[in-house]
């Protein structure tokens, strides 16, 4: 799927808040708090963000969805698995680093 160079951004943004605060990376709920409670993804206690929590938190509702179907693309392209970002983001012993890349790649491919 190619992306807008909006699109593009975007996937750069949360490359470079992930690459660079991966503590602002979480699994298994879309945003968390400080206490570790799980809330939205807009949340204005959120603290960290899993992949898709990410993506609902910088883009607007009419191109995350896009955003997510590249990313899940991307994430499992070459794979003999099929998955979703949240099968990704979640999957045991992933690590922050791992899903910047996807990110990372996904603002570097041209439409």
């Amino acid at each position: 799927m190619n992306l807008t160079p909006e699109e593009r951004a975007i996937c750069a943004k949360i490359a470079m808040e992930i690459t660079e605060h991966p503590e602002r990376w979480t699994q298994a709920a879309y945003a968390r708090d400080a206490a570790g409670r799980a809330v939205s993804a807009h949340d204005t206690d959120a603290i960290c963000w899993c992949a898709l929590g990410m993506i609902h938190k910088h883009a607007e509702a009419n191109t995350w969805e896009r955003i997510a179907r590249a990313f899940s693309a991307a994430a499992y392209r070459g794979s003999a698995e099929v998955g979703f970002v949240d099968n990704f983001n979640d999957a045991e012993g992933r690590t922050a680093p791992e899903v910047a890349v996807v990110f990372s790649k996904l603002s570097q491919e041209q439409s």
